[in-house]
């Protein structure tokens, strides 16, 4: 399996960090602009990481009996077309699920989002009230050392890059070491990267020689149950790749966007908060 040159792994790297009781909305935008990403450690206790994580499994159960469990656990959102079916589908066959379609879990992290001011702070990074994507949050799982087809790619290909937008990744177990993480492109892209070419699955995915060009460096950090990364639709990234993962790695993946500059022809009906 190739890769970018070694990537750094855990404390070695030069990502922008910051402990949770320190962020602020000057720290977060000055990191989004010259980095396009930061790690905050202790963004969730681990307790609470741990509530969503039970919270996050139940969902997970619900969605694979489909119809067989709680609908409040489990019932597909509609969003008026037949595109999104065909990304539950793709999702489903990552191992993962929609957040939008399980109510009960989508409420409890909008909750527990709120009492922790992690929406305040989106809000004032993005200069508007934020609302999500029912195509792009996720309840994100990895099975041991699996490779999933996406490979390096930014999401601004497809959301477009004028597209204000943060990702809230969050850890629920432990990752980066035993299991899966997120690899990062250390360096800042100032656009989108060219897509489509060399060994990318996808037209919109990065192949490995312009990701290789793109970003020579990359970092894998290592991350502990309510450690979280803040990413832009112009960051590079990929799941991480290794052949020691062993264990099964759960995150969530919660897509904020500016409504002003919403992708309505990628998703026609975005979630209110």
């Amino acid at each position: 399996m190739t890769t970018m040159s070694t990537p750094i792994i855990g404390e070695e790297s030069s990502l922008p960090e910051v402990p949770a009781a320190d962020l602020n909305v000057a720290i977060l935008n000055a990191a989004i602009a010259k980095h396009g990403v930061i790690l905050v450690r202790g963004l969730l206790s681990e307790s609470t990481a741990t509530q969503l994580d039970h919270a996050f499994q139940t969902a997970l159960t619900a969605a694979t009996k489909r119809f067989g469990g709680n609908r409040d656990w489990y019932t597909p959102f509609d969003d008026g077309t037949t595109d999104l079916g065909i990304a539950r589908k793709w999702v489903q066959n990552s191992d993962c699920t929609l957040l939008a379609d399980s109510p009960a879990m989508l409420r409890q992290v909008l909750d527990t989002y709120r009492r922790a001011a992690i929406i305040d702070l989106v809000a004032a990074h993005l200069g508007e009230t934020p609302v999500l994507s029912s195509r792009k949050s996720t309840l994100r799982r990895t099975v041991g050392s699996r490779v999933y087809p996406v490979g390096w790619h930014q999401d601004g290909a497809f959301l477009g890059p004028g597209t204000r937008v943060l990702n809230v990744w969050l850890a629920l177990t432990p990752c980066g070491e035993r299991a899966a993480s997120v690899e990062i492109g250390l360096t800042r892209q100032a656009g989108i990267v060219p897509t489509g070419g060399g060994d990318a699955k996808f037209n919109w995915a990065v192949g490995h020689k312009q990701a290789m060009g793109a970003s020579p460096r990359s970092v894998v950090p290592v991350c502990a149950p309510g450690d979280a990364l803040m990413f832009d639709q112009l960051c590079l990234h990929r799941t991480s790749i290794g052949p020691a993962y062993s264990e099964d790695r759960r995150a969530l993946e919660t897509w904020f966007f500016a409504p002003s500059t919403y992708p309505t022809e990628y998703d026609p009906r975005p979630i209110r908060l």
